[in-house]
């Protein structure tokens, strides 16, 4: 069985996140964003939509060499293909099908015209079958455990014993309205508990964040200091409006540290359950929760339960996926 991957990496994941760690399926051949014209444009910049056009392209014009042609960010699909006895096509959607710009009548007709759609939560498996129409398959994300040289912690002078240490990464579908009443709350009723806010782009976040003491905004970090600093956080938050995988979860869970969730669709997939993470429905469950919380040490329960989604795990899912097309 000879399948080609068509996608590209995104540089905002870690060494140990991104779905494109799947082009490492055994025996497969991968076809990048940086193989075509205008491969130098990162994700999510203006133009970017130019070099994936080429991309789509490229990958119709070799796409009879193999058995399955698998988009691995089928979100960005431009325009449907037509099936083929001579080969399958398959797409992984990522993004919130519901509210995503590009989710138009175009992207719907075109995941009902290829042979396999894989999604990375149950929720939006059940959401494509119902209301959709779409035969989509749940296949969790897989993850790689981080592997970092650990720096000298004297370089986070934020990063105090003495405090409940809480990490906060990323932006995409980050409820950042939640953080900010997180922030302003213990700021008023628990001293000490300090946020550690990690990869935040907009002035807006940024000057926020700089109005409180008890947190601090870090400019983007290599990996190495990325993950010393959750490692030796007591707690991981992450406040989220939407969630398939989330690679700051499971970055987390694969180095032991307990998460605050939001109990939500798509959180539960990948989530070890209470106690060995805790979960919130409202700002009323964050406020107790801000109250009972202490110092934390490693969990090796966490540890694992994430190893169920090393890639690995997920090859042999994919597999069975593809032979049953």
């Amino acid at each position: 069985m000879k399948i080609l991957y068509s996608g590209f990496r995104d540089k905002n994941h870690s060494s140990a996140g991104g779905y494109d760690k799947i082009v490492n399926f055994p025996e497969s051949s991968y076809v990048s964003d940086q193989d075509v014209p205008f491969g130098h444009i990162p994700v999510g910049e203006k133009g970017k939509s130019i070099n994936l056009l080429f991309l789509d392209i490229y990958t119709r014009i070799i796409r009879y060499r193999f058995d399955v042609v698998h988009f691995f960010y089928g979100d960005n699909i431009l325009f449907p293909y037509m099936k083929s006895r001579k080969h399958k096509i398959v797409a992984t959607v990522h993004l919130d099908i519901e509210k995503h710009k590009r989710m138009q009548k175009i992207f719907i007709k075109s995941l009902r015209n290829i042979d396999g759609v894989i999604v990375l939560s149950s929720e939006q498996e059940k959401s494509f079958k119902e209301k959709y129409n779409i035969n989509a398959t749940f296949i969790p994300h897989g993850f790689s455990k981080p592997i970092f040289h650990e720096c000298d912690i004297s370089m986070f002078s934020y990063l105090k014993s003495e405090n409940i240490n809480i990490f906060f990464s990323g932006t995409n579908y980050r409820d950042f309205e939640i953080l900010f009443k997180s922030i302003d709350y213990t700021n008023k009723n628990h001293l000490n508990i300090f946020f550690h806010v990690v990869g935040q782009k907009d002035f807006y976040i940024i000057n926020r964040i700089k109005e409180y003491k008890n947190a601090y905004c870090y400019s983007r970090l290599s990996d190495d200091e990325y993950f010393t600093l959750l490692s030796n956080c007591d707690y991981n938050f992450l406040p989220l409006l939407f969630s398939t995988a989330n690679n700051a979860l499971l970055e987390a869970q694969f180095l032991g540290v307990k998460s605050i969730l939001p109990n939500i669709s798509g959180i539960n997939d990948y989530a070890a359950p209470y106690p060995i993470n805790i979960f919130y429905n409202n700002l009323d469950d964050l406020e107790k929760i801000w109250g009972f919380i202490h110092k934390n040490s490693r969990s090796v329960a966490l540890m694992e339960y994430a190893n169920q989604f090393l890639w690995n795990n997920i090859y042999h899912r994919l597999e069975l996926f593809y032979r049953n097309l």
